[in-house]
């Protein structure tokens, strides 16, 4: 048996996502070897909190309280006044650690931070190189988060996501700009609230009312010319956010993947993003209220580029059929539903002509849809059923060999759900199909044509 090349092993990415950085960080210790295969695996990223939970950094925390909505207010050292020493120590260390640092990361991370956001100005003159910034559950002013978001000259990727972000009471703009090179933007459930710089500390609050809850940061219609995939959550879905949203849209119509995660279906938004010339992938998955939209609002535009969608859809009131009209070149699609009965759910997804992959998430798999029949899937590669409830492999009767194309069939339960017992296989399925087996999915290839 020939010696693992663990060189190549440890670029799988399946491996490094199996593995989280404190383990990769033990295995490098194994040999020089581990080391240097493993080091661009784990100096990729820079985890703010990870650095900070190890050192002795000053908080400008100083004390924290409720109002009456159970919001949380900080009382806050003003760092927009002068510093006393323990500050500047505690930031020149921070910047020393910094420097330190043999590497230049690619990825940053601020996480869970509530008490040391004063620190974020020292970053880019040390991560200059960062291409990718993830923000989430993080208390940031707005004009740090504006300043890393224009000295980061490289940003591509940004994720801001469940944060409180602050602006001082008199400041009236609301609106981020984007950086230049933007190609990733993820956003969604933040909170702004207000600085009260009338004394030496400062306090963290909702509003300028302090019995006043917090608002929400909207998604503006500022350009960003390069952005290729945009990922939205409202913070608090409504008629403006709605608006807001179209318009940022209008603004960026290079966006080829658009996830849209709300739970109202707006025609408005649907009827316009058909008109992207240059989409490929659409997500909408949160929106489980297609099946009481009035389709009469839903224009007879075609998308002839989109090739891959994914979408939640509980009841078909006729919204299927117009998807099989309006996205006929479809190659991949995703459906979330638990009621839709089996075969005819398949009737009318097999009239996505091109359709190569077909998954089926979140299914209830209903009692007269244990019979699986791909007559109609020309094209078909891969079927894909996920359930929400825990399935029976040997409770189904294949009718797959009349779909000439199709390679791989996969069946996987939740994590909640008991293990698949080993299946036993007939002798034809035995002789044309090879199982994959793993304790929550099972997966059929097929080796003979």
């Amino acid at each position: 048996m020939s010696a693992i090349n663990w060189s190549y092993i440890f670029k799988l990415k399946e491996f490094k996502n199996y593995f989280d950085n404190r383990d990769l960080t033990q295995l490098s210790m194994v040999s020089k070897n581990f080391r240097t295969s493993l080091k661009s695996t784990i100096f990729e990223s820079f985890n703010f909190r990870n650095l900070v939970n190890m050192k002795d950094y000053k908080s400008c925390i100083i004390s924290e309280d409720n109002d009456n909505n159970e919001n949380s207010i900080y009382w806050a050292v003003n760092f927009y006044k002068s510093l006393d020493s323990e500050f500047i120590d505690s930031k020149d260390l921070f910047k020393s650690d910094l420097d330190s640092f043999a590497y230049n990361t690619n990825n940053l991370i601020l996480s869970d931070i509530t008490d040391y956001y004063y620190l974020f100005y020292q970053i880019p003159s040390t991560f200059y190189n960062i291409k990718s910034l993830v923000i989430n559950s993080t208390i940031i002013m707005q004009d740090i988060l504006q300043y890393l978001l224009d000295n980061l000259a490289y940003l591509e990727g940004l994720e801001l996501i469940g944060n409180r972000i602050y602006k001082r009471i008199e400041d009236s703009n609301n609106s981020i700009n984007w950086p230049t090179n933007l190609k990733k933007l993820e956003l969604g459930l933040n909170l702004v609230g207000y600085i009260d710089e009338r004394t030496d500390e400062i306090i963290l609050r909702p509003s300028k009312e302090f019995d006043d809850d917090f608002s929400y940061l909207s998604l503006y219609p500022k350009e960003a010319p390069y952005l290729i995939l945009l990922d939205y959550m409202p913070s608090f879905y409504d008629d403006a956010e709605c608006y807001d949203l179209l318009e940022f849209l209008r603004v960026n119509q290079n966006v080829q993947k658009l996830y849209i995660r709300v739970n109202r279906f707006n025609h408005d938004i649907f009827n316009f993003v058909k008109s992207y010339q240059n989409l490929i992938y659409l997500e909408l998955s949160d929106l489980d209220l297609f099946s009481i939209i009035n389709i009469e609002l839903i224009d007879s535009q075609i998308c002839n580029n989109l090739r891959s969608l994914n979408i939640c859809l509980h009841h078909d009131n006729g919204f299927l059929h117009i998807l099989t009209q309006q996205f006929p070149n479809l190659t991949s699609l995703t459906l979330k539903s638990i009621e839709l009965e089996f075969n005819n759910l398949c009737s009318h997804v097999s009239k996505f002509q091109n359709l190569e992959t077909f998954i089926l998430e979140d299914y209830w798999l209903p009692e007269d849809s244990k019979e699986l029949k791909f007559e109609n899937f020309k094209n078909l590669l891969s079927f894909e059923l996920s359930s929400g409830i825990a399935i029976n492999f040997n409770e189904f009767n294949f009718n797959i060999d009349t779909s000439p194309k199709l390679k791989l069939v996969k069946f996987s339960r939740y994590s909640y759900h008991h293990e698949f017992d080993m299946p036993k296989l007939s002798p034809e399925l035995e002789k044309n199909w090879q199982l994959g087996y793993f304790p929550r999915k099972l997966s059929f290839y097929r080796i003979n044509q």
